[in-house]
């Protein structure tokens, strides 16, 4: 099966995707169920596409597509494992699906929890929201980890993984831990000491998001400096062919080079800037949005596929 990574949302989840294939130039819009759906999340895996959404988990077989709903209620956060699909959202649980029959559920676990971000490895799974939970993949162990971190009025927006160290983007800064124990620890950083929005790590990166600032580090955390200070709330991250891509909540998406970092705006065609998340396949940008569906870039143009 081809895998391709994500990235995830900055509202609620961050959820991203990366690729080592090229993009093309134009975004166009789709029109169907996903029509003034708040989008949380987009990815795809081999001819599937899957959105997370305020109205539950929809996908379709390819884009242009006619999008099918999976389950009825929130979804905003989701990763995968081999050939499984996590999902999850407002006291829907943790969901599971299979890549090759996604309209066959797999199994549920925990419905009184309410999942804000997810993050998978081979072997397990890990859940925010205000605990963090490891559910183990092979024994299905379902236990909180939550040593070190806050006890009230705290959340969990994304997680993230760089080698052995977690991550977690708290309303109350940034936590680290090594995954073997576990034991949670405050990134102290005059930048990042309330509500982190969005994280995610792409190689050896991590990258941050708090408001309309993105920010970087590539020591782990111990360390941060400014990649782009956006016109509005940063939602999301991804990287391509070095180029790094930025959505944002209010002024659509941007992009620059790696090497001389400059952003520029490519909002050609996009009729909502609240853009939510983003993604691909091999060849195709994808975007989500608040309340306005999403979209695909094709020919430098964003063309609608709801």
């Amino acid at each position: 099966m081809r895998k391709i990574k994500y990235s995830l949302s900055a509202i609620g989840l961050f959820l991203f995707f990366i690729t080592n294939t090229n993009i093309h130039s134009q975004c166009v819009p789709t029109e169907g169920p996903l029509d003034s759906l708040h989008i949380y999340f987009i990815t795809s895996c081999n001819s599937h596409f899957f959105a997370g959404t305020n109205a539950g988990l929809f996908y379709t077989d390819g884009l242009p597509g006619q999008w099918r709903p999976l389950t009825g209620a929130k979804v905003s956060a989701f990763a995968s494992s081999g050939d499984l699909i996590f999902s999850g959202g407002q006291s829907t649980g943790l969901i599971i699906l299979d890549f090759s029959t996604p309209d066959i559920l797999v199994d549920t676990f925990g419905y009184q929890i309410t999942i804000n971000s997810l993050l998978a490895t081979d072997s397990f799974l890990y859940i925010g929201e205000t605990n963090f939970y490891r559910f183990n993949l092979f024994n299905h162990s379902f236990d909180p980890f939550n040593e070190g971190l806050p006890s009230n009025d705290f959340f969990i927006n994304a997680i993230a993984q760089i080698k052995n160290t977690l991550f977690c983007a708290t309303n109350k800064g940034i936590y680290r831990a090594d995954d073997r124990d576990l034991i949670w620890s405050p990134i102290n950083n005059a930048r990042l000491q309330d509500n982190v929005q969005m994280l995610m790590a792409i190689q050896d990166t991590l990258f941050a998001g708090t408001d309309n600032n993105l920010y970087f580090s590539t020591d782990t955390g111990n360390t941060w400096s400014l990649l782009f200070d956006a016109p509005s709330s940063v939602t999301s991250v991804m990287e391509n062919k070095g180029l790094y891509y930025i959505s944002t909540l209010g002024n659509g998406i941007y992009s620059s080079p790696f090497d001389t970092i400059h952003f520029t705006a490519i909002n050609h065609g996009l009729t909502n800037l609240n853009v939510t998340s983003l993604g691909s396949d091999e060849s195709t940008l994808i975007c989500g949005t608040r309340s306005g569906g999403l979209f695909y870039r094709t020919d430098s143009i964003w063309v609608v596929n709801n």
